[in-house]
């Protein structure tokens, strides 16, 4: 009896992996149906979103280019093809794989799978309230019958009092035109991101629940060269959360301007709440720090922390002219590693009435780096020195220099994502350049790298290959 129930257990386990697969895929599949099919209706042979599930399931397998994901597939157990809604069909080849990935729209791609990955539920934009009737003119009413004029007084009787009586007249008593307490009361102004003056708004400051970094990445590999005989590289701006370092959008660059990809990808994650960025926080390099970013971020509601240099003149100069020899450190750190000393000092001063040309600024910050480096064979210990400034429209009362210090380290975690995608995947020697090929490639490969296994780690090196040897394992990333 015990071997017949070994047998019949050996026996139930494919079932088992297509059950497995079809309950654990469900998310993704339904995600992946709002993405559009660019194909024509004749000659289809697979679903679009079983390609595209499919491809996804085997980059999360470590699979880095049209050949070796059909590879990955080819290996899969039928059971666990048929869980993905293949049915009896043989798997997509490397040529199918790459025709629908260089159609499909990079944009409706990463909609869905971003917001599949991050587990963001998308918030509906507020219906616009109806117009009230017009309410009906009241009917006119009749002419009052003119009073009799009063009889002139004789010398008998006093004539009538007209004047009105002390306190009865209409003048407001004193103190009763305001208050006492109803004045705005000093600093007021900054509280509510009214720093310079510009583009002001009113209502206190939200509790942060996000804050992410928008930055730009150079596909390397996918150049290739225009009829003006210019060589043109693939470009994408990201949005990368600060901490757990999940990716909640992606956006082309398109004739190389960054600046109208990160104002793209704002607009994105502000109709993904909802048509506002009430809670969120943005953080940018600092040629993205222009006055079209901040006042936009403004209008949506949300917050910044942007670094200011060169590219910016007219604000630099005002905060290069700020007294910050009279201004204290607010927050003093010490590290040492990486065969250097370094420290960090951090002073901000709040702005009131100084217009920087950025809207909204409620302070400005200076970061000063002063870093030792070890003697070497060839060059003798030496420091260096940077000052770089900084503006936020968040007050001091939400944005201490604590808190400030850490956004600003936090910016840098999306070069983690970078260097991820680079040296895990080799994005940047994938030479795939025709199409929307590239940036969909990078879409798949943020969306695994944001996507946590059973475990909560994210993949690395050795998780890819532990896949790659047994890909029913990417079932717990891909799990919903």
């Amino acid at each position: 009896m015990a071997s017949l129930s070994l047998l019949s257990a050996v026996l139930d386990q494919p079932a088992r992996l297509e059950d497995r697969a079809r309950r654990d895929v469900a998310g993704l599949m339904k995600a992946l149906e709002s993405v559009t099919d660019p194909r024509k209706r004749r000659g289809r042979r697979f679903e679009l979103v079983v390609v595209l599930a499919l491809a996804v399931l085997a980059v999360c397998c470590g699979a880095s280019s049209f050949a070796v994901v059909a590879e990955t597939v080819a290996d899969l157990e039928r059971r666990l093809l048929v869980g993905f809604g293949l049915g009896c069909r043989r798997p997509p080849s490397a040529a199918t794989f790459r025709r629908v990935l260089n159609v499909v729209d990079p944009g409706e791609l990463d909609e869905a799978l971003s917001v599949w990955a991050t587990g963001t539920d998308p918030v509906p934009e507020p219906e616009p309230e109806p117009e009230p009737e017009p309410e009906p003119e009241p009917e006119p009413e009749p002419e009052p019958e003119p009073e009799p004029e009063p009889e002139p007084a004789t010398a008998d009787e006093p004539a009538a009092a007209t004047a009105t009586e002390p306190g009865t007249a209409a003048a407001t008593e004193p103190g009763t035109a305001a208050e006492p307490g109803t004045a705005t009361e000093p600093g007021t102004a900054a509280e509510t991101g009214t720093g310079t003056g510009t583009g002001a708004r009113a209502g206190s400051v939200e509790v942060v629940d996000l804050v992410v970094a928008l930055d730009g990445k150079t596909l390397k590999g996918a150049r290739s060269w225009g009829e003006d005989g210019v060589m043109r590289q693939e470009a994408v701006v990201e949005a990368v959360e600060h901490g757990t370092r999940r990716v909640h959008g992606l956006v082309r660059v398109v004739g190389g301007d960054e600046n109208a990809a990160v104002l793209a990808l704002v607009g994105r994650l502000a109709a993904r709440r909802g048509g506002s960025l009430a809670g969120v926080v943005v953080t940018t390099d600092a040629k993205h720090t222009t006055r079209e970013l901040t006042a936009t971020i403004i209008r949506l509601g949300g917050h910044y922390l942007l670094p200011v240099k060169g590219n910016a003149p007219t604000a630099y100069a005002v905060l290069d002219a700020l007294a910050w020899t009279k201004v204290e450190n607010a927050q003093v750190v010490r590290e040492k590693g990486h065969g250097r000393q370094e420290t960090r000092t951090i002073r901000l001063v709040t702005l009131a009435g100084i217009d920087t040309t950025l809207t909204g600024v409620a302070q400005a910050g200076r970061v000063r780096r002063s870093a030792q480096r070890k003697k070497t064979v060839t060059t003798p210990a030496a420091w260096t020195h940077e000052n770089v400034y900084l503006v936020t429209s968040m007050t001091h009362r939400h944005a201490h220099a604590e808190k400030v210090a850490r956004m600003v380290r936090e910016h840098w975690g999306c070069e983690v994502l970078h260097w991820q995608r680079d040296v895990v995947f080799g994005e940047d020697g994938h030479t795939a350049r025709t199409g929307n090929g590239p940036v969909n490639l990078a879409i798949l490969r943020n969306t695994v790298l944001t996507r946590p296994d059973g475990t909560g780690a994210r993949p690395g090196i050795a998780t890819l290959r532990a896949r790659a040897r047994k890909p029913e394992r990417a079932l717990s990333a891909l799990a919903s």
